[in-house]
């Protein structure tokens, strides 16, 4: 089912689009607190490093991660009663 979809929407339902851009902030509104501490400590540190190596990529990299699997984050949240501080 999921590869008779057309790639945008596939696209759409593999990644949250609204997480890839606000990051932690759309964590704390999630009520994934202790992950959006974690992404904000994980976007520091990618900075830092990207700054170091003169790789500016990094932050873009801890963004998409988050953007992928905020969706399993939620469900296991709300469904599982999971919310651990594990990304």
């Amino acid at each position: 089912a999921f590869k008779a979809l057309k790639p945008r929407q596939r696209l759409t339902i593999q990644i949250n689009f609204i997480a890839f851009f606000f990051s932690w902030i759309y964590l704390f509104v999630l009520g994934l607190w202790k992950k959006a501490i974690i992404v904000i400590l994980l976007g520091i540190v990618a900075i830092f490093i990207g700054a170091l190596i003169g790789v500016n990529i990094l932050g873009l990299v801890v963004a998409a991660y988050v953007g992928v699997n905020t969706n399993k984050w939620f469900y296991e949240k709300e469904v599982k009663g999971i919310n651990t501080w594990s990304l």
